[in-house]
């Protein structure tokens, strides 16, 4: 039994430290200096598969250097590819969400009040209280977009067809 809770424990301790350093973490935005670099960088790796010019370039193999040196196409694949990326995050929306909060808010008096019978109107100068002085809450939600999930599910199907 106490080997369980030393398991426990020490699982627990390992959860703990991997969600508080993935919180760790803080982006920060590139300059533009930066990102001119990684932009030269970018263009520089395009040109250096290609085969230098050595001599004189006839038609067809200008052709055939502009057609496997494309840049356009090039860019059209890593922007499909981005897209493929983008939309396999986009499946994550799909999944049941959980929402949970807690709170707690605290006074060093008691709220009271007197009241006016509504009837009378006379008024009771006794006076009463409906809240504690400690409150907490709680809250947990959970939600699933049945409809967003079949209309994707069936939109896979209707392209693994083709």
């Amino acid at each position: 039994m106490h080997q369980k809770r030393r398991w426990a424990a020490v699982s627990g301790l390992v959860l703990a430290s991997g969600l508080f350093g993935g919180c760790a973490v803080t982006p920060r935005e590139l300059e533009q200096a930066e990102l001119a670099a990684i932009a030269e960088v970018s263009i520089a790796g395009v040109a250096a598969d290609q085969e230098p010019v050595t001599g004189v370039i006839d038609l067809y193999e200008a052709i055939a250097r502009a057609m496997k040196y494309n840049l356009d196409h090039q860019v059209e694949i890593a922007e499909e590819a981005v897209r493929g990326r983008e939309l396999d995050l986009a499946h994550y929306s799909l999944l049941p969400t959980v929402v949970a909060s807690s709170g707690y808010a605290a006074r060093d008096r008691v709220s009271a009040s007197s009241s006016s019978n509504v009837l009378t109107g006379t008024q009771s100068l006794a006076t009463s209280t409906s809240q504690d002085k400690r409150l907490r809450t709680a809250d947990i939600a959970f939600g699933w977009n049945v409809l967003d999930y079949s209309a994707a599910i069936w939109m896979r199907t209707a392209r693994q067809s083709r």
